[in-house]
Parts: structure tokens; sequence; C-alpha cells
């Protein structure tokens, strides 16, 4: 059943010719003596050619070694799949249950870890097959390659989407992840996997109230005079229900999936044996360093008390920001498991067309974003890490100013001082196109190749260009940008696997804002906006130390200051105009 449910298409003819193309997977996976014959010679077994005489039966014969090998390579791949399932089984037994849990539970859990990595295995396999079965007879010379690759990159995004709907849960929050990835995948998959930003499968009420009572020892209805059954919205954790407490005020209350802590050690486990098999396959496609870092970010995501703490301190570090706000969470109402915050009323952030239904200002809201994340990242050093579209609203205050409400505090990085400093000097660098300051701060960043680095950071060309300040990508740009990573894929694997962990979600988090910015029409430079940031976050370290210095040493400082700021606006100005010019008339 899910074989026809993942794998539509695989008839019995690409059963019969599968073989010849699983010796040229790598060479060193098959090593039939006579492989380039035997490619040809199944190559016409499935044509409609007539069988040859018989007196010429013989050339039929290193098919039936073929068959020889193929059942061998199905026999081990079964006794792997079996065991790989039982193994899944027992870990998700040792590391996700205790002896106090029930048989039952024990069992329910183990079972289904061990259905999601078949499931799981059987989808990775084929998009492996199909990718090699594809690009074998569609080389890159070919004159259909650019658009035999785009409907591969389609129905591969599409399969995948429907196993991480299938799957729910941990599936959800790795298949939004890989939809931020815009640096990385092609816009198939990032369009594609958008989807899950919005939908995410729900659990029924009773399995609510019985997390209630684990929780709490008690039902709801003990805590809320009201409790809509219906959850209004399902992320990829949790589903959110709005209540009113017995107080009266109006709250959302954001119920983790049960099971979920249980399946984490199975679907890390998983996650791990696909990003293996990716980089066995494809050579040059090494993404086994992301499972630590995406087991350490999800580990976090499911405590709800932190991600309260995370809240209280957002909105302390904002708290004059009148455009921004952050929801207050109710502490006497919030576990590790449960999570009870203030209601708000609002519209997603880049629904524009609701946007202008509420009178909203988007030029407003679309710089009160990106001023958020800057200011996180270059002054607070405390940064969210997950600002899809799904975590933010906008709402219309009473009085007519347009404010943006940021939700879901559950992953956010705290950077060190010396790094923001230098992340900050390193931005300062890449807009005045200053190459050895480039050179030197990414190097104190821990990243040796600061070309491919800048490349990452601005997501389009550092040479050749006006470092970003043009504020819509020329349809040029793209096609060289795009031509560039494909040609180079290696290194900016090599890169991403080098850099802090740090820099990672702070791409992230670039790519999220950039991407909300373009769908709102792309009213604000973000650029500019960043570089402003970034120089005054420089500014503010310089500040800090002027209290250990002499009266004489403050004045000469203030006044140096006073010339750098200077300097720096002038030439961020010429920079803006030129970038204008080239995007108005070139």
């Amino acid at each position: 059943m899910l074989v026809h449910k993942f794998v539509p298409g695989f008839s019995a003819s690409r059963c019969r010719t599968l073989g010849c193309f699983v010796s040229k997977l790598r060479p060193e996976f098959c090593n039939f003596s006579r492989a380039p014959s035997l490619f040809a010679q199944a190559a016409r077994s499935t044509s409609a050619v007539p069988d040859a005489p018989a007196g010429r039966a013989h050339r039929r014969r290193p098919l039936g070694r073929l068959a020889r090998g193929l059942l061998y390579l199905s026999a081990a791949g079964g006794v792997a799949a079996v065991g790989g399932l039982g193994y899944v089984a027992y870990v998700v037994d040792r590391e996700s249950s205790t002896l106090d849990d029930p048989l039952w539970r024990r069992l329910w859990v183990a079972f289904t870890s061990a259905s999601r990595f078949g499931c799981t295995t059987l989808v990775g396999l084929y998009t492996a097959l199909d990718y090699k079965w594809t690009w074998l007879w569609t080389p890159e010379t070919s004159p259909d390659y650019k658009e035999v690759t785009s409907a591969l990159h389609q129905r591969s995004a599409e399969r995948l989407l429907r196993l991480c709907n299938r799957n729910g849960g941990m599936y959800i929050k790795l298949g939004q992840y890989l939809a931020s990835l815009h640096h990385i995948l092609p816009d198939e998959y990032t369009k594609t996997l958008g989807a899950l930003q919005d939908k995410a499968l729900t659990v029924p009420f009773s399995e609510v109230e019985r997390l209630f009572v684990e929780e709490f020892g008690v039902p709801p209805h003990v805590f809320f005079s009201l409790f809509e059954q219906q959850p209004f919205a399902a992320a990829s954790l949790a589903q959110v229900h709005r209540a009113v407490t017995n107080e009266g005020q109006e709250v959302a209350v954001k119920v983790q999936y049960p099971f979920i802590r249980d399946r984490f050690a199975g679907d890390m486990f998983t996650h791990d044996f696909i990003l293996k098999m990716i980089a066995l396959l494809f050579e040059g496609w090494e993404f086994e360093w992301m499972g630590e870092e995406v087991r350490s970010n999800l580990g976090k995501e499911l405590d709800f008390k932190a991600e309260a703490a995370h809240a209280a301190e957002a909105a302390r570090n904002f708290r004059h920001k009148k455009s921004l706000y952050i929801p207050l969470t109710l502490p006497g109402l919030t576990t590790r498991r449960v999570l009870t915050m203030e209601y708000i009323h609002g519209v997603k952030v880049n629904d524009v067309d609701a946007l202008r239904r509420i009178g909203a200002d988007i030029k407003q809201v679309a710089r009160t974003m990106v001023e958020t994340f800057a200011e996180q990242i270059f002054i607070h050093g405390f940064v969210h890490c997950d600002p899809h579209p799904g975590n933010m609203l906008v709402r219309v205050l009473p009085n007519g100013r347009t404010q943006l409400v940021l939700l879901d505090h559950g992953l956010y990085r705290r950077l060190n001082d010396d790094f923001r400093i230098n992340f900050c000097r390193l931005w300062r660098a890449l807009i005045l196109m200053d190459e050895e300051g480039l050179k030197k701060y990414s190097t104190r960043l821990g990243v040796d190749n600061y070309e491919i680095f800048a490349i990452l950071v601005l997501m389009r060309n550092y040479r050749g260009s006006v470092v970003g300040m043009v504020n819509r990508h020329s349809s040029a740009e793209i096609k060289r940008i795009l031509d560039d990573y494909k040609r180079r894929i290696p290194e900016f694997v090599e890169v991403m696997r080098a850099m802090p962990r740090e820099l990672l979600l702070i791409l992230r988090n670039n790519n999220l804002v950039r991407s909300v910015n373009r769908e709102l029409g792309t009213p604000v430079n973000r650029y500019a906006i960043m570089a402003r940031t970034a120089a005054y976050g420089i500014r503010l370290r310089k500040m800090s130390e002027l209290s250990q210095m002499g009266l004489l040493q403050q004045l000469t400082m203030y006044g140096l200051m006073g010339v750098d700021r200077f300097m720096f606006d002038v030439r961020l100005a010429v920079f803006l105009f030129v970038g204008w010019l080239g995007g108005r008339y070139l």
C-alpha cells in the first residue's frame, strides 16, 4: 500500500531495468564483469524489439547473472531493513522509555517508530534512485537537462511532503527547516515544503485531556471556563486551542503532541540514517553534520518552560519598541508540555490581502521585522532562529498604529559578545567592500573560505555587484548565483559543515526574513537596515569601553566615532544611490 502511495509509477518495466542502473550508482556497489554490455542489453530488453533468434540466445546469459545479482542485493537489503527496524525499536525503547511506562506504551512507541523508519527509508531510497536514473539518461550537457531536473525536483519534493504529512511531529519540523534552506535547496523544494508552515496534523481532544491530566493532574475545564476542543492552529510539535481562564482572560493554549517525546530518539536515528545514505549515494553531498544540530535544536523546542523564559527575555529587550509586541505567558498554566499565553487577534505577516484589508502599513511591517531580527543579531546577541511567516502576526491598534507580533520562542541562540561584534564588523566590511576586513573577520568567525561565506550571508555574488545594495535581484544575477552554486556545491557544503553552529542559525534567520520581505513586495532595503544596525552595534561596544578611559581620551574617542559614523553613512548613501541607479536603468 505504501509503495503505491509514495512510489507511483514503479512499473514492471522499471523493475526489469533497475539493475542496470544500480551498478551505475557507484562503481564499488556492484562489480558485474560486463556492466556496459549488460546496460545495453537491459535497455534493449525493455523496448518493443522482437525476441532474438534461438541461435543468439546466449546473449541473454548476462541478464541471468544480473538477475541473480539483483536477487542477492535485494535479499541483503531486506535483511538490512529488518535489522534496521529492529534496531530502531531497540533504540526507542532504550532511550525514550522508562521501566515505569506501561508495556502497551513502550510497544506502541517502538512499533510506530520502526514503521516510520521503514516508510522513510523506502521514500529516501526511491528518491535517490530516481535522481540517479534521471540524471543517467539526461546528462548536464543535454538540452532538456534543466526542464527534466526541475520536474525531478518537483516530484521528489511532493513525495517528501507526503511523507512529512503522514508521519507528522518531528517530520513536520524537519520539513519546515528544509523549506527555509533557500541557500541550499532548489526552489521546487522550498516552495513545496513551504505548505508545512501552515498545515499540520492534529490529535483528538481526548488526547489533549489525557496530556493535561499527566501534566497538571486535572482536566482542562478545572482551569478554564471555556476551552475550544477544535484547535485553531497546528504546528510541527504542538497544536493551539483558544480558551478563557476562570478569571475571564482570553488565552491561547499550546499543547504538545502526545508521543512526540517518545518518538524523538527513533526519528533522530532515522534522520541520521537518511543523511548517511545521501552521502553514500551522492558524492560531495555530505550533510551528516546537520544531525547533531537538528537534534540539539529540536530537543530545546520540546521544553515549553524554556520557551516561556525566552519570550520574557525577548520582551524585555524590546520593551521600548512600540511597533513590536511579544505576548505574555501565564507561568501558573505552563509546564514542559503545555504553554499558556495571551490570545492575539491578527493576520499572518505574509498575507498581503489581509494586511490591506485591516489597514496595516505594509512598509512599516517589513521595516519592523527586519529591524527586530537585526537588533537581535547585532545588538542583543539573543536571536530568534525560527521566524517563518506562521510565527509572525500583524495587528492594527485602536490608535491606528501597525504592530508586529512575534510568536513561538522555542528556538533561540545566545551569541557571545566577541562573536557578535566580529559579525557586526564582517557586515561592515561587506557593505564597504573591504576585502581585507572580510578575510580577517571571516577567519575570526571560524570560516576560511570568505568568498563562499560572503555569498551565503548576502545570498548573491560578492564580486561584480554593489554588495547587495540593489534591493531586487535581476534575472541575470539570479542565474549567475544559481550557476555558481551548482558548480561549487561541495565548497558550499564544506563551508557550512565547518562553520560555527551559531552562524547556521543566523543564516537561517536571514533567509526567512529575506523571504518574507520578498513576499511583501520588498518594500524596504534589508541590506541597508542590517548595515546600519551592525554599525550601531560596533558603536555601542566602543561606548561601553569609554568608562575605562580618561576624560581627554573619551573626548577623542567621541570625535573619532562621530567622524567614522559620518563617513560610513556617506558611503552607504552612495552605495544605495548607485544600487538604485543600477536597479532602475541597467
